[in-house]
């Protein structure tokens, strides 16, 4: 299905290699999805959500959040859907959120079918200044929504507001799982500051009741891989700090296997502390990779790091339970701008390779996020050197964040956001790379 595409994750490899260099650095590596002047700004997926998909038949979805503004101030928010029918040579519009005020969207997609479930944060008719969690179907045959969108938390007020962390469906189909994190004060039955699990049917018609995933005072952002019916999810508390944790949640029998929060970065005592988000992916083999940042009340100190998490020992249980008394730390990159605690960076993500590898991808901000990086691991430790995936303006590469779904082997893929070239406007983007990438 991908001969002749526009992309790098289209064409035999002999018509690849008769391409220059140069074209592969213009052409192949970004595809720009659709693009705005100064007066709109344009947002890719947040970095530990699905930003696009990839469907069975080749089609690639991705989801733009668009803010018009006025004196520097969003004043109009919206949600699009975006698809290329030719592996990114060119890109139309599919579908708007007819719900104003929606943002903050991520897909998933039902295996097997050509079928997509988008969520987004919105508010209701009954409380038009309070964010909900939505949730939407479309039919990528049909290129129309199933239905009208389904309301699975609703914002009540200033402190009763919800965002989607995670949208996965489990590979049979069956189920639907939405990680949603609320506000200061939601409504009954939701805890403040602790996220949820939202465990549905697999066309999202029915849901069951929030299940918090954290133990500890707060679970924020929570970010969730799945390898079969267990789910994993790395979030940060504030117990032991601004720390990242890990809980993983068995589909099978309704229960976590923790139970307590795991931590995974450096706790209280340590100088540098984490922020809210974090991406993680498994390997082929089962373990688990987490990345996040770390910095200083002070700008000087920051840096992006790595944790790997080895899988249990037991061939049984691959891919369920680790070793986490064998984990390793390792430092991605020094970023002295970073700072440490409440924030919620958008510049990274991991991107599961073919077989052992697994794939970060990451701006720095002390390069004013002009440059999109990778960096490549396998069994834990890092395989060469890392390479400049695309370069751009300023503030190119603000958001980053993972496509779902089949794709040839060996490509490393995500969707970015930020300035356009000329520094003025804003684009949304598809970055595609074969690996090994090639030094630039």
């Amino acid at each position: 299905m991908w001969s002749g595409l526009g992309l790098v994750l289209a064409g035999p490899p002999t018509a690849f290699a008769q391409e220059t260099r140069a074209e592969r650095n213009r052409a192949q590596r970004l595809s720009i999805v659709t693009t705005t002047g100064a007066d709109v700004a344009l947002f890719a997926a947040r970095s530990n959500d699905h930003g696009a998909v990839v469907t069975p038949a080749g089609v690639l979805l991705v989801t733009v959040g668009t803010a018009a503004s006025g004196d520097g101030e969003p004043v109009e928010r919206g949600v699009e859907l975006h698809r290329s029918d030719d592996g990114g040579r060119s890109w139309q519009l599919a579908a708007r959120v007819d719900r104003a005020g929606a943002h903050d969207p991520l897909l998933a997609r039902a295996p097997g079918r050509e079928l997509v479930h988008l969520g987004f944060s919105a508010p209701t008719d009954g409380h038009p200044e309070f964010d909900g969690a939505w949730l939407r179907s479309f039919d990528v045959g049909q290129n129309a929504w199933t239905a009208e969108a389904r309301l699975l938390a609703e914002g009540t007020g200033g402190n009763d507001q919800f965002l989607f962390s995670g949208l996965l469906s489990t590979a049979d189909g069956d189920r639907l799982v939405a990680a949603l994190t609320p506000h200061r004060s939601p409504h009954a039955g939701w805890t403040a500051w602790s996220s949820s699990l939202l465990i549905g049917s697999g066309d999202g018609d029915e849901f069951g009741e929030p299940l918090r995933i954290n133990v500890g005072t707060t679970g924020i952002a929570p970010a969730p891989s799945l390898a079969g019916d267990v789910l994993h999810l790395t979030y940060r508390t504030h117990g032991q700090s601004y720390g990242i944790h890990l809980r993983s949640f068995d589909l099978a029998t309704g229960s976590f296997l923790q139970p307590t929060d795991v931590p995974l970065s450096p706790g209280k005592d340590q100088p540098l502390e984490a922020t809210n988000v974090s991406s993680n992916a498994l390997d082929a083999n089962g373990n688990l990779y987490v990345l996040f940042e770390r910095g200083g009340n002070a700008a000087g100190q920051g840096c992006l790091e790595v944790v790997f998490v080895p899988t249990a020992t037991d061939p049984a249980q691959a891919g369920r339970s680790f070793a986490t008394d064998a984990l390793r730390r390792i430092r991605l990159a020094d970023d002295p701008p970073r700072l440490g605690g409440n924030y919620n960076p958008l510049d990274f993500v991991l991107v599961r390779g073919p077989g052992e590898l697994v794939h970060a991808v990451y701006a720095l901000a002390s390069e004013q996020r002009r440059r999109l990086h990778v960096q490549t691991f396998a069994l834990g430790q890092p395989v060469g050197e890392g390479r400049v995936l695309a370069e751009g303006a300023a503030g190119a590469f603000e958001r980053i964040s993972p496509v779902e779904g089949s794709r040839p082997p060996g490509l490393v893929m995500v969707t970015v956001s930020g300035r356009s070239d000329d520094g003025e406007g804003h684009r949304v983007a598809l970055v595609a790379q074969r690996w090994p990438v090639e030094r630039r």
